[in-house]
């Protein structure tokens, strides 16, 4: 057992992925095991801890009467009205405040990191790579550890300032609007930041040192593996908005 644990839980890579990001993930992807347990489980806590300061916020801010009101509420009929304000109530237990969105978050880390590494083994071995299903896992992991470091710069904003990010990523370069097309763009955009970009430099690096493949080949696969991913999670972000507001209307409707 402690052997196991000396051999697969590398607590000292998680600075060395900040401090020297070359030198730990090459030592990553030279491993013949499994070393993935340890940036997984770092992002899950991050996402757990992120979760529940913002389920804290919405409680504190329904305590308060604070309430997110849909465009043309004024003009929903009293009946209308009252729906609302009852599936709000509906909405504002421990299940929906904190339980789902920390199992969204949690889902998000784990699938995220095996459909990232399915493609992106996928991809390389098209484009003539022979590297390994486990480097490439290992790799993934490692090198989602950006987006460990922005979750907590999230929570100490949140604790700090008592409120939540509004404009993430450069959906802020995005005008309002309600065209489906501006709202799946600032989905897109609201996911592209400077974590997101620490991330591919790391994933070139590794695969650069996994693979052997020509310089522009393993950029081209990593930009559209992670272009890709994050387009589809764009498309999910944009479907569930627009779901969260038909929730509002069609009850109205029929």
């Amino acid at each position: 057992m402690r052997k196991w644990m000396i051999n697969r839980l590398h607590f000292d890579w998680l600075l060395g992925i900040v401090i020297r990001p070359r030198r730990t993930i090459e030592a990553v992807v030279s491993r013949s095991e499994g070393v993935w347990i340890t940036p997984l489980l770092c992002l899950t806590l991050t996402a757990v801890l992120l979760s529940m300061a913002l389920g804290n916020l919405r409680q504190q801010a329904l305590s308060m009467g604070e309430i997110s009101y849909p465009p043309g509420f004024e003009y929903y009929t009293p009946e209308q009205q009252a729906q609302f304000m009852q599936a709000t109530q509906a909405s504002s237990g421990p299940i929906f405040v904190y339980v789902i969105p920390i199992v969204g978050k949690i889902s998000g880390v784990w699938f995220g990191w095996l459909i990232i590494s399915s493609i992106l083994h996928l991809l390389l071995t098209l484009l003539g790579g022979r590297g390994t299903t486990t480097a490439t896992v290992n790799l993934v992991a490692w090198a989602s550890i950006p987006f460990a470091v922005r979750d907590l710069i999230r929570l100490l904003y949140i604790l700090v300032a008592k409120k939540q990010i509004v404009m993430s990523g450069l959906s802020g370069f995005i005008s309002a609007s309600t065209s489906q097309g501006t709202l799946y763009l600032a989905a897109l955009l609201a996911l592209v930041d400077i974590y997101f970009i620490w991330n591919i430099i790391l994933l070139i690096i590794g695969v650069d040192q996994a693979t052997k493949l020509s310089r522009r080949k393993v950029i081209a696969g990593v930009l559209i593996t992670m272009f890709a991913f994050i387009g589809l999670q764009a498309l999910g972000i944009f479907l569930i908005s627009l779901l969260s507001d038909l929730t509002v209307v069609r009850p109205f409707m029929f």
